[in-house]
């Protein structure tokens, strides 16, 4: 069985009538299901005055990048509500080389837990639920399924749409060994380069049940594990039917017209739109983060004006532009070298 559900077990049955605990807990025992899930119901129907505080990820650097939370419980209690806490900052730097910093939300959750009215005058992310409706939601004790993560508001954008209206799965999922004598372009996807050409292997060296994803020109690629610091790109033209890990994401937008696709990559790469990737990518990975499509898909974005639009796409083509007179000299260069 589960370490982790078998020591709350112990700790549920060593408290007395009106005993109170504090845990730490690797965050996905708020969502898990099976054993974990069953121990989590038992948790839920023995205690009350519950509070989960979920705590940063890297706090316990370089020991262990898991992502953990506090959770608070007395044996016994009037409170049917759940109190929810978001730690963004704990007062010094995460890593081996720790420093001391001005930001600490610790105290200002402590204030909170206290006096719950005082909350919503403390610069912290936090959440009140009925015990009721998280009995409804499979116990589920991770505060992202009862609040959003929100990009910072923006007077000159149009409101907030939610992502997953715009875009949609894609890509086709291909066995090279059953081709062995055809060649694949092999993908990789990183935060710097963004889609790229890794290698060029026949379908007879791939294991028998591997499986990748075909993609096209236009294509969304990301990693799940590290989309959390920017690896996501677009399949360019020279690389569209190319074939990527079959653990990414592939996606591609329903139209272009509202929302352009680089302006779309550039968003989601920005610090502002990382942290709600950072928020989400938890639900079903504690250690390293794991971005599925419908916690993606549940992004809200303001949609940019008309005249952005343009702009943005005016850019885009001068960009583009620069890249193809630089792929023409760089062709020049090799061919004089080499005559």
């Amino acid at each position: 069985m589960n370490g982790d559900v078998i020591a709350i077990q112990h700790c549920l049955k060593s408290l007395k009538p009106g005993g109170r605990a504090a845990i730490l807990i690797k965050e996905d025992f708020l969502t898990k299901g099976g054993v974990v899930g069953r121990v989590r119901d038992y948790f839920l129907n023995s205690v009350k005055n519950i509070s989960v505080v979920s705590l940063p990820r890297g706090l316990f650097l370089p020991y262990t990048p898991t992502k953990t939370s506090i959770l608070y419980f007395e044996k016994e209690g009037t409170r049917n509500t759940v109190f929810f806490f978001v730690v963004k900052h704990v007062g010094h730097t995460f890593g081996a080389k720790q420093r001391v910093i001005a930001e600490n939300d610790l105290p200002n959750v402590l204030s909170a837990s206290n006096d719950p009215s005082s909350a919503s005058e403390l610069p912290i992310d936090y959440h009140i639920e009925k015990r009721e409706t998280v009995i409804q939601n499979d116990n589920s004790l991770w505060i992202y399924d009862y609040i959003e993560s929100l990009p910072p508001e923006r007077e000159s954008e149009n409101t907030l749409d939610v992502l997953g209206d715009h875009i949609e799965q894609s890509g086709f999922r291909i066995t090279p060994s059953e081709t062995p004598h055809e060649d694949f372009k092999v993908l990789g996807i990183s935060n710097s380069e963004g889609v790229f050409m890794n290698e060029v292997k026949s379908g007879s060296e791939f294991k028998g049940d591997y499986r990748g994803i075909q993609v096209q020109a236009g294509d969304f690629v990301y990693n799940p594990h590290r989309v959390d610091v920017g690896s996501i790109g677009i399949v360019p033209k020279s690389l569209s039917g190319g074939m990527v890990s079959g653990v990414y994401v592939v996606f591609s937008l329903k139209s272009t017209s509202q929302i352009p696709p680089h302006y779309l990559l550039y968003l989601l790469k920005s610090e502002d739109y990382l942290n709600i990737v950072r928020a989400y990518d938890t639900r079903h990975d504690a250690v390293r983060g794991k971005l599925t499509f419908s916690q993606l898909a549940r992004i809200r974005l303001y949609t940019p004006e008309q005249d952005v639009i343009d702009s943005f796409n005016t850019a885009q083509t001068k960009i583009q532009d620069f890249r193809n007179q630089a792929d023409e000299l760089e062709f020049i260069l090799i061919e004089d070298h080499f005559k």
